[in-house]
């Protein structure tokens, strides 16, 4: 119970806790009222959690040979028209027509139709599900909403006293390992596959931040970006070695159910559902740093495999590794990205260079993968999971 005597769930007592004790909180609340949302200050303790967290995951990536680097997080908006990002990187939403509020449309929906459903409509039927249901704007009460528009989530600022070029505060840090890629490769003489390290913040210019640090404007990330060659991938030797490990996977199959798959790593090998050795063999790395390494309890984690209409443009492949707690239920922690070669084709189309990696005389295009591991949501799930009365 709060000082007044009402009941809190565990979210809310967590987060209460956390900013009393020094965690985090929403960042100047102390200052300034009605702040923009979803920005968030660490405090000591807070800071002293990032730091452990990465400094785990970090000497996981360098014991397997990755390269570390530091890229700006801002960059020309080119680098993100030749990603796709200027193009996708949207979420839908719709505006109050009375008190002007936004909303986004998967928030608007959720109470009327399962989530899985929701993932899977178009604008037009999600225009069509606002108006039957009779939705409500969450702040007036009004039911007259203009129709589902696009919003594109990336911040853009200025370069330079004229304002001559457009700048991007990146919403990931993938593509200053992609531009990098050929300079490492040169100043280190690697050969393929190469690991490459960030982390850093990210920047996302959400319509409606919620969750305490679920939905964020300015959030945490720790990505790996293995470029690897598609015909050899490598980690064979380290596959064989963990062969008999479980993976947990919620299908596309099984959504409606629930049900989850466990596949040894070489089943899901031989099957093809894993694709390839080295996404297998991550796969199982990162669902171990969060078993093993974090300690948050194995039924507590599943990887959702994401359908065609929800996986980001790059993706080939991907599966959401995800944390369940009473609270918020399943929350994405990690994503595990299969681009193939996307993103260095488009750099080598907008701008002409020659962007491929050498490999026994033969000049191929690297593909990627990319483990990405959002801290912020990670620490949420370990301090709601660690709470006890």
């Amino acid at each position: 119970m709060n000082a007044r005597g009402v009941s809190l769930s565990v979210f809310e007592r967590v987060m209460e806790i956390a900013s009393r004790r020094g965690f985090f909180w929403p960042s100047c609340s102390d200052v300034y009222s009605n702040y923009p949302a979803g920005l968030w200050s660490y405090g000591p303790l807070g800071a002293r959690l990032i730091e452990k967290i990465t400094s785990l995951w970090r000497r996981i990536a360098i014991n397997h040979g990755a390269y570390e680097l530091i890229t700006p997080n801002m960059m020309s908006v080119k680098v993100f028209e030749a990603s796709g990002h200027t193009k996708h990187f949207s979420d839908r939403f719709v505006e109050c027509k009375k008190c002007h509020s936004r909303f986004r449309v998967e928030m608007l929906l959720a109470g009327h139709i399962d989530k899985a459903s929701l993932e899977n409509i178009t604008d037009a039927e999600a225009d069509r599900l606002i108006r039957e249901l009779n939705v409500k704007c969450p702040r007036c009460g009004s039911r007259n909403f203009t129709e589902v528009a696009r919003f594109n989530l990336m911040f853009t600022t200025q370069i330079g006293a004229k304002g001559g070029e457009i700048a991007v505060l990146r919403p990931e840090t993938t593509q200053g390992s992609v531009v990098e890629l050929k300079h490492v490769v040169r100043s280190m003489r690697s050969k393929l596959p190469v690991i490459l390290y960030q982390q850093g913040s990210a920047f996302r210019n959400e319509i409606s931040p919620r969750l305490g640090l679920v939905r964020l404007r300015e959030f945490h990330m720790m990505e790996l970006h293995i470029f690897f060659d598609p015909e050899n991938p490598g980690f064979q030797k380290e596959v064989e070695s963990i062969s008999h490990y479980k993976l947990r996977f919620l299908k596309l199959e099984d959504r409606d159910s629930g049900k989850i798959t466990e596949m040894e790593v070489g089943e899901a090998l031989r099957e093809g559902y894993t694709i390839n050795t080295l996404i297998t063999y991550w796969l199982a790395v990162v669902q171990k740093f969060f078993n093993e390494t974090l300690g948050i309890p194995m039924e507590r984690l599943r990887y959702k495999e994401l359908s065609d209409r929800e996986r980001a443009h790059y993706a080939a492949a991907h599966w959401d590794l995800e944390c369940y707690t009473k609270d918020l239920g399943w929350i994405e922690v990690a994503n595990n990205a299969y681009r193939t070669d996307y993103d260095i084709r488009g750099h080598m189309s907008l701008s002409g260079e020659d962007l491929t990696v050498d490999v026994d005389g033969k000049k191929i295009i690297p593909h990627m993968y990319e483990p990405s591991i959002g801290i912020d949501r990670t620490i949420l799930n370990l301090l709601l999971i660690s709470y006890t009365d």
